[in-house]
Formats: C-alpha cells, sequence, structure tokens
C-alpha cells in the first residue's frame, strides 16, 4: 500500500509525499546553557557528538541524564488558565524517538505531561501551574535522539508556546548538537589461504590483507582471534588478541579461524569478521620395519622389510631411507627407491651400520622416521698366505707340511676361530678334506699328479659364520702308471681265449706325463701264477690268443720306462678251463600275481652239483636279452620285481676247479605282474571347528587292468598315522566326512579281486581351526549429543588366544554392516558424531591358525546420537515504512531427535552482520510489529537436552524509504481573478522512486477536510490556484 505523510500548507493545504527514512545514535548529553533569568534555573550539559557504525542514519540512542528545569523563586511558572504548552526543539536532521519520562516536583503544578511531536523534532511538554508557593522543578528523562546523516550540527532551542516560564525567553539556544563527520567503516579483511599441518608441525603466521588499520583510522583498533569446530559456529581465543595468529597443530582435525576487529571513537565500538580459513591437521604415521642382523665384512645384507606401511589420511606416502655408522649421530642418504622396503642388491657392509625409513606427506613440512634397524657387519678376516707355494716330487716321498701366515688370530677377533683345510685337481674346485680342521696340513704323496690346497678361516659368532680364503700353494707327484688289464675267462673244453686288453682303453703311462720318457710293453705267462716267462715277440697293448688253451695259464703285461730301469707290471689275468656243467630246469613254468604281492621263491632241479658250484641269476623282458643281477648268486632266487608285465628268470650255474669256472643256464620261469593302481584322491580344506568339510573327492580311480576294484577310506588323526576305516559310507570313490573338531587325515585304499594286498592313495589334510568366539559388548547401548566423544567399544569373553585379527562393523539399520576402514584393534572409539541418528556397532574376531582361519562376531551395541535441524520460516517481503511486518510462519518444524525443541527469534538490520534475541519470541511462529527499517529474521531452534542448535534461513522484509510531505510555501492574500505566485513545497521526497503529486484543498483548516482538487494541473509538483471567488482556501 502507498505510504504518506501530511504538512502544513497556508494554514489549510497539504500534500503528501514519500518518506525519507532516517536514523542516527545520539551519544551524549543535552545541554540547557542559555536563556537563564532570575526566576528559572536550567541544567546545564556538555556538548554532544553523535558517532555512528557503517552509515547515518542509526536506530536511536538513549540520553544518560535527565534534563531539569527549576523554579529559583516560586513565581518561576506563572498561574496559567488552563493547561499551557512549551516545546523542546532538536535542529533539523535530528529527531527524537522512543517515549519521554517526565515528573515535577513542588505543589503549584496541578498537571503536567510530555509527548514527543508527529515530526519528532519536538517533545511538546504541557502543564497546569496552579500556585506560585513553592519551588518547582519540571524534568524530563529518557530521551533518545536520531541524527540522519553525518557531518550536520544545530542547537537544541526552547520554544514558549503558549506557556509563560518567566525568565526562559522562547527562541533561547540550549547546548550544540552535531553528527559525526563521517560514520565508523571498520573492515574485516581477507585471511590467508587455508592449509593442512602434519600433527606438531609448526604452522604458517595467518595474515589479513585489506582490514582496517593505523594507516587507514586513527581510531582506537583491537583484535580477538576465534576459533570453531565449522564455518558457523565460533568462540574466543583467549589471549590471542594480536592483529596476527599462528595456529596450534597439536590436535587432529579441522578447525575453523577468523579475526575480530573493533574499532572505538568516543565510546563507539563497531565491530567487523575477516574472512574464514580452515586449517586441517593430520597424523603422519611412518609406519615400522624390521631385519636386525649380523654380517660378515664386505657381506650382502637381507633386505630391511616393512613390518607396517607408513599412513597419512587421504594422501600418498612417498619414502627415502638413511643409513648411520656411528650409532644413529650423524645420518646419510642411503642408495635407494622410493619402497617401502630396503634391498641391499649387490651393495656389501665392511662396518656395522644403522638404516632408518623417512615418511614424507604432500602436505606437511615434517617427516617422520621409523625404528631403526641395526645391520651388525664383523671385523675383515685375514685368509693368510700358504707355504710353500709349490712343492715337485716322486710318488713314495713325503711332502712338506703346508702352513699359513695370517694376520688374524684368535686374540684380535670376537668370536671362535677354525680352519677347514681344501683341496682340488683343477685350482677351481675345491673339496674339504676330511678331518683336516688344524693348523697346518700335510699332504698325501700316494696319488700321482698336482694336487691344489688352500686354507679356509672361519669366524663363528652365534648363529653368524664368516669365511676368508688362503692363498693356493700345489703338490706334484710323479709315477710310472703300467695300466689295468682284462681279460679273466673260465674256458670249458676246446674254448678259444678271448683276447686280454687294457681296462677302458687306458694303456702304461707316465703321469705327470712326460713326453721324452716313452712306456715300452713286454708280456709274461705263468701256468702256476708263480713262475713267470716271458712271451717272445709280444710288445702290444693287448695279447691275442689264436690256439685253444690245454690247461689253466695266467698272464701280466709289464710297462718299462728308462730302457727297463723302472717297470711296473699289471694285475694278472687267468685263463682257467673247467669241466662241463649242466645248468638244470625250473620247477615252475609260469607265475601270475599283482604288484605288492610277495614274488614265488625259484628252484632249478637237475644242476649239477658236484665242483663246488655258483650260482648267477638273470633277468630279462623280453626272453632274449638278459641281463645279470648283482649279488643274487644263490641256488633258489625270490625275484623282487614290482614292475607290471612279464619277467623272465634263468639261472647260470658255475663250477670252479683250480680257480677256473665253467657256466651252463637252466630253463627259463615267466613272472606275469599285474598293476593294481589306488588312483589318487583330492579335497585338502581349511574349515573352522564343528563345520562339515566337502566331500573328498577322486581325481583318478584305482585300476588293476580288468580286474574288478573295491574301495575303503581310512582316517587318522596324524600323517603317520594310526589309520582306522572312517565312519559312515567309505566304500565309495569318493567320501564325504562329517562335522569335524581337530584337523584329520584322509587316504583311500583299493582292493583288487586277484591280488592279496592293498593300494593306497595319497593323503589329504583337512585343517580345522578351532572355534571362535566373538564375545559380547560391554556397553548395550549409548545415547549422546551430536559432537559428543563416544565412549569406547570393549567386547568381553571373546576368544583370546591363538593368532587373532579384528575389524570393526557398523550399521545404520541392524542388518547391513559394513568395515570401518583402519578399525583393527581389539577396542575401537566411534569418531565425533556430527549429525543426530542411531548407528550400530559390533566387533569380528579372526583366529588363523595352519594356513586356515575362522571368524565370528560378537554382540551388537548402539549409539544413539541427539541433535537438532533448524526447519523453515516463512518468505522474503516487502512492506511501507512504519508498517506492521506481519506474521512469519513456520514452514518446517524443528527436529529434537523426538523432542520438542526450545525456540527464539533473532533479528538484524545489518544484513546479517550482528544478530539480536527478540525478547519473549519463543514460539514457532513471530508476528512482526511495526518496523522503519529493511530488517532479516530467523528462528533459533535448541535441543532440550543436548548443548547444540540450528538457525534457520533468514528471511528479510523489506522496508520502502519514508515519505516526507514537506513544507509549503507562504501564505498569500490575492484579489478575485488576480493571478496568485505557483505554490511550491520545500523539503519533500524527490527521489528514491516514481514519485506522484495529488494537490488538496480544503476551506477550513480546523475541520481537517481536505480532497483532491480535480484539475489537470493539480497532479504536478507545482500549483497555480484559482482566484475567482473570494474566502480563504
Amino acid at each position: 500500500m502507498p505510504c504518506s505523510t501530511k504538512i502544513d500548507l497556508l494554514g489549510n493545504l497539504f500534500m503528501s509525499l514519500k518518506s525519507l527514512i532516517v536514523s542516527s545514535t545520539l551519544l551524549g548529553a543535552l545541554l540547557f546553557s542559555s536563556g537563564i533569568q532570575a526566576q528559572t534555573a536550567v541544567s546545564a550539559h556538555a556538548a554532544v557528538t553523535i558517532e555512528t557504525c557503517d552509515s547515518f542514519p542509526l536506530v536511536s540512542t538513549s540520553i544518560p541524564y535527565s534534563l531539569t528545569i527549576s523554579e529559583t523563586t516560586s513565581d518561576g511558572f506563572a498561574i496559567t488558565s488552563g493547561s499551557k504548552t512549551f516545546q523542546i526543539a532538536l535542529p533539523e536532521n535530528f529527531t527524537f524517538s522512543g517515549t519521554v519520562s517526565f515528573s515535577e516536583t513542588g505543589d503549584d503544578i496541578s498537571s503536567i505531561s510530555a509527548n514527543i511531536d508527529s515530526d519528532a523534532r519536538y517533545i511538546l511538554v504541557t502543564y497546569t501551574t496552579t500556585a506560585t508557593n513553592t519551588l518547582d522543578v519540571i524534568t524530563l528523562s529518557g530521551l533518545s535522539v536520531v541524527a540522519a546523516s553525518a557531518a550536520q550540527s544545530g542547537n537544541v532551542t526552547y520554544s514558549a508556546g503558549t506557556a509563560v516560564i518567566n525568565g526562559l525567553d522562547s527562541g533561547a539556544s540550549f547546548f550544540p548538537i552535531a553528527s559525526a563527520s563521517a560514520p565508523i567503516n571498520v573492515t574485516g579483511g581477507t585471511l590467508s589461504a587455508t592449509a593442512a599441518y602434519c600433527l606438531d608441525e609448526v604452522a604458517s603466521v595467518l595474515t589479513i590483507a585489506g582490514s582496517s588499520s593505523s594507516s587507514t583510522t586513527s581510531n582506537t583498533l583491537t583484535y580477538q582471534w576465534e576459533s570453531g569446530p565449522n564455518n558457523n559456529s565460533f568462540s574466543a581465543l583467549d589471549t590471542f588478541t594480536g592483529p596476527t595468529y599462528q595456529p596450534l597443530t597439536n590436535v587432529v582435525g579441522t578447525t575453523f579461524y577468523r579475526r575480530k576487529i573493533t574499532e572505538t571513537s568516543n565510546g563507539l565500538s563497531c565491530v567487523a569478521y575477516s574472512s574464514v580459513v580452515s586449517i586441517t591437521v593430520k597424523t603422519l604415521d611412518a609406519g615400522e620395519i624390521s631385519g636386525n642382523e649380523e654380517v660378515c665384512y664386505n657381506g650382502v645384507p637381507g633386505s630391511i622389510t616393512s613390518a607396517r606401511d607408513a599412513s597419512v589420511a587421504g594422501e600418498v606416502v612417498t619414502y627415502d631411507w638413511e643409513q648411520s655408522v656411528d650409532s644413529g649421530v650423524t645420518w646419510t642418504n642411503a642408495p635407494s627407491t622410493n619402497s617401502t622396503t630396503y634391498v641391499f642388491g649387490s651393495n656389501t657392509l665392511t662396518q656395522t651400520t644403522q638404516f632408518r625409513r623417512i615418511a614424507f606427506s604432500t602436505s606437511c613440512t615434517v617427516t617422520k622416521s621409523t625404528n631403526i634397524i641395526t645391520k651388525t657387519a664383523f671385523g675383515p678376516l685375514d685368509g693368510g698366505t700358504i707355504t710353500p707355494t709349490i712343492q715337485l716330487l716322486y710318488k713314495g716321498t713325503t711332502p712338506a707340511s703346508l702352513t699359513v701366515s695370517s694376520t688374524t688370530n684368535s686374540g684380535n677377533v670376537s668370536g671362535t676361530l677354525s680352519y677347514q683345510w681344501q683341496q682340488s685337481t683343477d685350482s677351481v674346485n675345491f673339496t674339504n678334506i676330511d678331518s683336516s680342521t688344524g693348523d697346518t696340513y700335510l699332504p698325501s704323496a700316494t696319488q700321482t699328479g698336482t694336487t691344489y690346497f688352500k686354507r679356509l678361516t672361519k669366524l663363528t659368532n652365534g648363529s653368524v659364520i664368516c669365511e676368508e680364503e688362503s692363498t693356493v700353494g700345489s703338490v706334484t707327484v710323479y709315477d710310472l702308471n703300467p695300466g689295468s688289464i682284462i681279460g679273466d675267462q673260465s674256458l670249458c673244453n676246446d674254448h678259444l681265449a678271448s683276447d686280454i686288453t687294457s681296462i677302458g682303453s687306458v694303456d702304461g703311462n707316465v703321469s705327470p706325463p712326460d713326453a721324452g720318457n716313452p712306456v715300452t710293453y713286454t708280456w709274461e705267462s705263468s701256468l702256476d701264477n708263480v713262475a713267470w716267462s716271458t712271451m717272445g715277440g709280444e710288445t702290444s697293448t693287448t695279447l691275442d690268443f689264436t690256439n685253444a688253451l690245454t690247461q689253466t695259464t695266467y698272464y701280466k703285461r709289464i710297462a718299462s720306462i728308462d730302457a727297463g730301469t723302472v717297470t711296473r707290471s699289471t694285475n694278472v689275468i687267468a685263463k682257467t678251463l673247467l669241466l662241463a656243467v649242466v645248468g638244470g630246469t625250473m620247477d615252475t613254468v609260469s607265475t601270475t600275481l599283482c604288484v605288492g604281492e610277495a614274488l614265488p621263491n625259484l628252484i632249478v632241479s637237475g644242476s649239477t652239483a658236484t665242483g663246488g658250484p655258483t650260482y648267477q641269476w638273470e633277468y630279462s623282458t623280453d626272453n632274449s636279452n638278459y641281463s645279470l643281477l648283482d649279488g643274487v648268486t644263490g641256488a633258489a632266487h625270490t625275484p623282487t620285481q614290482t614292475a607290471t608285465g612279464t619277467h623272465y628268470f634263468r639261472r647260470i650255474t658255475t663250477v670252479t676247479s683250480s680257480g677256473v669256472a665253467c657256466s651252463a643256464t637252466s630253463s627259463v620261469t615267466t613272472i606275469i605282474i599285474k598293476a593294481l593302481s589306488p588312483g589318487s584322491i583330492s579335497g585338502a580344506q581349511n574349515i573352522c571347528a564343528n563345520d562339515i568339510p566337502s566331500e573328498l573327492t577322486s581325481t583318478s580311480a584305482a585300476n588293476s587292468g580288468g580286474d574288478p576294484i573295491t574301495y575303503t577310506w581310512q582316517t587318522a588323526a596324524a600323517n603317520s598315522g594310526p589309520w582306522s576305516t572312517a565312519s559312515g559310507t567309505s566304500s565309495s570313490t569318493t567320501y564325504q566326512p562329517a562335522s569335524l573338531t581337530q584337523t584329520t587325515f584322509y587316504r583311500r585304499l583299493a582292493n583288487s579281486t586277484s591280488c592279496s594286498i592293498s593300494a593306497t592313495t595319497n593323503i589329504i589334510k583337512i585343517n580345522v581351526v578351532p572355534a571362535v568366539v566373538g564375545g559380547t559388548m560391554a556397553t548395550v547401548s549409548e545415547t549422546i549429543c551430536v559432537g559428543s566423544t563416544p565412549t569406547e567399544l570393549v567386547v568381553n569373553g571373546a576368544t583370546s588366544s591363538g593368532v587373532l585379527t579384528y575389524q570393526w562393523e557398523t550399521s545404520s539399520d541392524n542388518n547391513t554392516f559394513s568395515t570401518i576402514t583402519g578399525a583393527t584393534s581389539i577396542k575401537y572409539t566411534p569418531v565425533t558424531p556430527i549429525a543426530a541418528g542411531t548407528a550400530y556397532y559390533r566387533r569380528q574376531i579372526t583366529l588363523s591358525s595352519d594356513g586356515g582361519a575362522c571368524s565370528a562376531t560378537s554382540s551388537v551395541t548402539t549409539l544413539i546420537v541427539k541433535g537438532i535441524t533448524a526447519g523453515a520460516i516463512g518468505v522474503n517481503k516487502t512492506i511501507c515504512y512504519n508498517t506492521e511486518g506481519g506474521l512469519l510462519t513456520s514452514l518446517t518444524a524443528s527436529d529434537a531427535s523426538g523432542e520438542t525443541p526450545l525456540y527464539s527469534w533473532q533479528k538484524s538490520i545489518d544484513s546479517g552482520s550482528n544478530w539480536t534475541v527478540i525478547d519473549s519470541a519463543s514460539d514457532p511462529t513471530y508476528a512482526v510489529g511495526t518496523i522503519t527499517q529493511t530488517t532479516q529474521f530467523r528462528r533459533l531452534a535448541s535441543s532440550p537436552t543436548c548443548t547444540v542448535s540450528a538457525t534457520t534461513t533468514p528471511i528479510t522484509i523489506t522496508v520502502l524509504t519514508e515519505v516526507v510531505g514537506g513544507t509549503a510555501s507562504g501564505n498569500q492574500s490575492v484579489c478575485v481573478d488576480a493571478t496568485p505566485l505557483a505554490l511550491s513545497v520545500t523539503g519533500h521526497t524527490s527521489s528514491g522512486g516514481t514519485l506522484s503529486y495529488q494537490w488538496q484543498s480544503s476551506s477550513s483548516v480546523a475541520t481537517n477536510t481536505f480532497v483532491d482538487i480535480n484539475l489537470s494541473s493539480a497532479i504536478n509538483e507545482q500549483y497555480t490556484p484559482p482566484t475567482d471567488a473570494t474566502g480563504t482556501v
């Protein structure tokens, strides 16, 4: 609706104009200091200057003292006939506000009242005096003043009106009043950027750009730093009142900071806030490494492994490695890459060295180091120099002892010293010499050729053994080797003897070789192996026979060097003639059986029994190619063959006479062996106690060459037995075990109808992990408020022995649970909740045993979090100046977790920078009274049991500019039909929107009966009235 006010024009004519909003703050006091006569006295005060924050006008400010008019003689206030009125007037651009309190002392004044006039520049005081007997005092108090703009000034004056106050002149100036030349504009400024740090890292100092400072104002500036858990809730940081602030980093989490700046002038303090910055503090965990070790001097250590990798929330950690050779006093970079482990590769250690891993975070300038791993390197060993280095001698002489000179001895090393002598035929590949662990060594000269020797010096420290080799010494032994011959033979009647040859084609030789001294040969024969004669013409390395022998004869070869001065003879070869021998007949022609069954004892009948016969059994797989059975020389034989198929056996009977043997072969017997294969089974597995294992299956079936197969399953508590028949159905190719409480082993037996033995498969192990007890939560339920720290969760009665791991889980519905990342400890404290709701927690415990793992879940505990939501209130609106704002409705009620929320209302006239509580406003809705400036409102909902609250989104009631009608030009007296001066208005609203005008007229100001002038010229800013009739308009 349009807003208007009226002003006096010619005593009868008014016009309406849109209002101009004005406000200010009065700080100081009003002073009545002039116009004082002998009969009255007025209270005196100093001049007043009005200050304001941000901009003029300001809401009214109370005057902190009272104004008094006192009689000095009893006739100061003259006796009145009826009530009389005087005014206290403010200069232009200043107005009174609020209500005026008044009082009167003395008996002469019978009634008095005081009110602010409609244009607010005047206080109208109305009183009645009935006598002049007492000294009376009129007191005005509770005054408030508003200044419309800056740099305004004037005097507070007294206007007598109808009052008669003796000694006080009308129009007298009482005291000067002024508004400040400019409002106090304090600027909060912009904080430096958001940052992240690691725990206990030194944070950068927070600085502010663009704020008020001593270079922008001469007023007093004070500071207060504030922090909070979010961007809405802040509290003061005690003692931090400087222009800058260095945040602490001793608590993990995100904290928000801002600075409050206060500018003070003439007792008025104006406040502004900086922008908000968040500082996040994270924990950088360096992790843990392992790999302490003792190594030999110049040895390659084992890798240093990561027992626990480094971590920092939401970031990738990088690594470096450092080493120290002075017990951690100084550290240097170790050759490494960005890795959780440290691999030495081909790098060796010659001194004890400590290592540690350094963890880096992208958001932290500090680093964290792990525990220290020590690689202890033993001192160097001196293998020593061997003496003599080279020895040359002939077989049968005694070499010199080998000794070693070394700087290492038991007096200059820590540990146990020992020695091991080694030898080699090629100076490359050495082997230990049995029982040769002394300080020196005496070589043997029984073996020709060159042998190399060295000594190992060993130092033993606990489980670490370090070795160092000496230099190498050699011993060369020369000899004449006659070689070896072969050709021993038992000859039966008229058999031709075979040639006598060198064994393995090795003739006589000098060792080591001597090219200038060749070997020559002769042969000798003997009929009794005692008397020998040289065989003429036989100088070859072999001896050939062209005629059959008539009697047993012995032969040997003689090797010579140096024209026969050195000779060596070979072994003796005997050519023996034997009597005829009968081989005999096998008692059993053929036998059939299975693999694993006992083979029959083979017996030969009808063979030669005189002359001390000896026997040799032969074996064949094709009855064509036979081979000797080593060591099988008895009259009878029980075969040991186990392979399937057909096997042939026969016996050679040999009769030896005078050292010469003749042989004959028996008939052949056949043994057929069939295969009984057990097949194979599978099903090894890990299960939990009392679980039923998966079925044990047959990887391959048994086979017996076509014979029917039956099965038997067996079980045992250990891999080595004892074994017993498995319970239940155990005659199938597969087997289903029942539930188990301990680790159990299984195997399957295969039986054939044609075999008397069983075949056993591989063994299957079912590993049973002991029963796991999940336990019971120590706390069934807990109720807390938003922002409170929950109680640590503890589980009682759970499995407590064995290799145990834990995983905490959470759920919002006590049905579907999910794992909590990183919550793997035996206890767990839930994170501080930031919202209301109900959460459920439980712990899963896992027991690992022999490669298997079983889990159980604890009972559930409930965490109930109470909180508050703000809800929502009515919409923005626009109203006229000095009208009611209307009802602010509750669009959405606050939710206080099932409880009745507590409400309060707040308002702000500076766009939300500062809020004040509205007294007695505690309902979900609020009726806004008359307001004269744009105002924001919001509702605050609080929990009745928790110290939490929530604020709605503010709504704005925009108040349009006040319309000021202004003052019409002066009265005129004109003749009929004469042209009057055009009527105009000064001091009216002239900007701030679209203005329209309507002139009105009345024949009587007293009756206030103004009506619109229905002329086209009466809607302009000026108006010239007609003068066609006499009278006053």
